[in-house]
């Protein structure tokens, strides 16, 4: 988990989780802590993801494919990309190092960052 301050936007503390990733993408991050009211969009580096609002208070945005490892920001907007907060450390990793405890999980549908409709 990570948490961000954004007094300025009188949101409390902004959270992803998790804060890493493969860098292959298709996980699930949830984002906590602000009001999510009509539509949310996560920004990882460049490339902004449409996510999807859960209540209130928690919303979910599918991380990109990317072509390295390393750090991306992860910016959020509430309202509708004009906008984005202050971003969020975001790792991104090794594939094999990910798949090694979280492939099993996805395929039995037991992940906790798998939305299954």
């Amino acid at each position: 988990m990570f948490y961000n301050d954004i007094c300025s936007f009188g949101a409390g503390k902004v959270q992803i989780t998790p804060d890493h990733g493969p860098s292959l993408g298709g996980i699930i991050v949830t984002v906590s802590g602000l009001k999510f009211e009509k539509s949310v969009h996560c920004r990882f580096d460049k490339v902004v993801v449409t996510g999807k609002i859960s209540n209130g208070n928690k919303a979910f945005c599918v991380a990109p494919m990317f072509a390295r490892v390393g750090v991306v920001k992860v910016d959020v907007s509430v309202d509708g990309g004009r906008t984005y907060l202050p971003g969020i450390d975001y790792k991104l990793g090794k594939n094999v190092d990910y798949c090694k405890y979280t492939c099993a999980s996805f395929i039995s549908g037991r992940h906790p960052n798998v939305l299954l409709d």
